[in-house]
């Protein structure tokens, strides 16, 4: 892939990305819940009121962990700490990189400012149909997440 094929992508995935973003705020009120709970053993999210009750939940994708500290990113393929069935979608992720010959989606990189991390979630978003994209924010680093299935409790 060329330079300005890159470009295009970037800014395709991106708008997309956004416009995901924007649509799961408005449907669902992602960015409005009081917590979160990650369980990424059974690859879910579930997003809570200030009285702890569940609003939404989500299946999970990690797309990868991006630490400003370090300023490096890190692909959950590469993160022995993620379960595979967390991160198991990413392989087709990787294969795009691969075919397309996109070093920053074919490796963990540095170093890596917080736009690029977003810029290669909204990559992997786009490859795997996600539903949206929500930054968890941690301690030490953000994980990059991608959404399936959001849905409102039964």
């Amino acid at each position: 892939m060329n330079a300005t094929q890159y470009e295009e992508l970037v800014t395709d995935a991106r708008k997309s990305a956004n416009e995901k973003i924007e649509a799961a705020k408005e449907k669902y009120g992602l960015g409005t819940y009081s917590r979160y709970e990650i369980d990424l053993s059974t690859a879910t999210i579930r997003f809570l009121d200030d009285k702890g009750l569940e609003k939404i939940r989500s299946d999970i994708q990690v797309a990868g962990s991006w630490s400003p500290r370090s300023a490096t990113w890190l692909w959950s393929w590469d993160n022995e700490s993620v379960p595979e069935g967390a991160k198991a979608k990413l392989a087709q992720v990787r294969e795009f990189g691969e075919k397309n010959d996109i070093e920053h989606i074919m490796d963990s990189f540095e170093p890596c400012e917080e736009g690029e991390a977003w810029t290669v979630t909204a990559i992997a978003a786009q490859v795997l149909a996600a539903e949206c994209i929500y930054r968890a924010p941690g301690a030490n680093n953000q994980l990059f997440l991608l959404l399936f299935n959001i849905q409102r409790p039964a």
